[in-house]
């Protein structure tokens, strides 16, 4: 297989200044820029079936070509190239199951919301990059992020069973991380580039049916770690629960369907600074019921137990001049809650 892609893209951005005073409404002066983006991406797959084994190989060619203007000035511009390959082998153990294993490299360029909060990290700069024109020219703090990815796994398909189960390790040069720090002007939490994060872990999914039951799960298991010459070494890499599970099961009987799920999300550390969030549980219901082929009734019903549970969003402000007191900041999760849909297809 053979492809070709070319995109082009342009955004204004404009808005209002406070010069870095809040509320003073006096000091108010307007920006405007222009972000342009183009990107070209050849994409080459083979694969080759001996005996048991699918041999298979992919290779991406990407070429990125980033800009911003100011009053028709060229203000900055970057330019990337990208060479990402990748190849694997998948052994047919019989019909029903096979083992697969595969090797990739990728990169990604940083986004233009990395490189206008990396000017926050780099040249500590109070209250973010509001007016979004303080950027780093050339500098290689925004170089692109490269991950090698090692994976290994097993399928098993039959009538009534489907089973997928995976290991990875995953090693990330120059990963722009969240240290959790929400900047009040622009609500991101403001980012660091670090030189080297590891992640690895377990993942699976799978279904069983029986009779009129179908019974589901997922499962993912993950630790991670940033590798850095200062107080940062080995820590976990914020927003990153090591477990992540959901369970549930439907039943079918003629033209109904009800089902119910549960989702467990561990806690995880929410900045660098190693403030740590709860876990917590919620379960969801539904019922549908599906007239003819065209319409369809559901209600949904998330949250049956009306469980109180909070979303870890960072740490940040929390006084009337805006000191950082590395407070911990939520997000409430939604109490009992329902909806009705109607679905008519024609």
């Amino acid at each position: 297989n053979l492809s070709l892609n070319a995109n082009t893209y342009k955004r204004e951005h404009f808005g209002q200044d406070y010069n870095g005073v809040y509320f003073d409404t006096i000091s108010i002066s307007d920006y405007r820029n222009i972000g342009y983006k183009n990107d070209i991406s050849t994409f080459f797959k083979y694969i080759r079936v001996v005996n048991k084994f699918n041999l298979f190989t992919d290779i991406q060619f990407r070429y990125v070509y980033f800009k911003t203007e100011r009053n028709n000035i060229e203000d900055i511009n970057y330019n990337w190239i990208f060479l990402n390959p990748k190849a694997g082998i998948k052994y047919n153990l019989n019909r029903n199951s096979s083992f697969y294993t595969s090797i990739a490299y990728t990169q990604r360029e940083p986004t233009r919301t990395d490189v206008i909060q990396g000017v926050i990290q780099k040249k500590n700069i109070m209250f973010g990059n509001p007016d979004n024109t303080i950027w780093i020219k050339n500098d290689p703090y925004f170089t692109s992020e490269k991950v090698t990815d090692f994976e290994l796994g097993y399928t098993y398909k039959s009538q009534f069973i489907i089973i997928n189960t995976n290991v990875y390790f995953m090693n990330i040069d120059n990963e722009f991380v969240s240290t959790g720090v929400i900047d009040p002007f622009s609500g991101f939490t403001i980012k660091k580039s670090i030189s080297s994060t590891n992640r690895y872990g377990f993942e699976s999914d799978g279904n069983i049916t029986y009779n009129r039951f179908k019974f589901f799960y997922t499962l993912n298991y993950q630790l991670s770690k940033m590798k850095t010459d200062d107080s940062l070494n080995n820590r976990e890499i914020p927003f990153n629960p090591n477990f992540l599970t959901s369970i549930g099961s439907t039943f079918t009987y003629n033209k109904f369907i009800c089902g119910l799920s549960g989702q467990y999300v561990s806690s995880m550390y929410m900045d660098i600074n190693l403030n740590k969030s709860d876990g917590y549980f919620i379960m969801n219901s539904f019922l549908d019921f599906k007239y003819d082929k065209s319409l369809t009734f559901s209600l949904r019903v998330n949250n049956v137990l009306d469980q109180k549970y909070y979303i870890p969003d960072g740490v940040g402000y929390n006084d009337a001049n805006w000191t950082y007191q590395n407070t911990p900041v939520y997000y409430s999760g939604q109490l009992r809650n329902w909806a009705i849909n109607l679905k008519y297809t024609f």
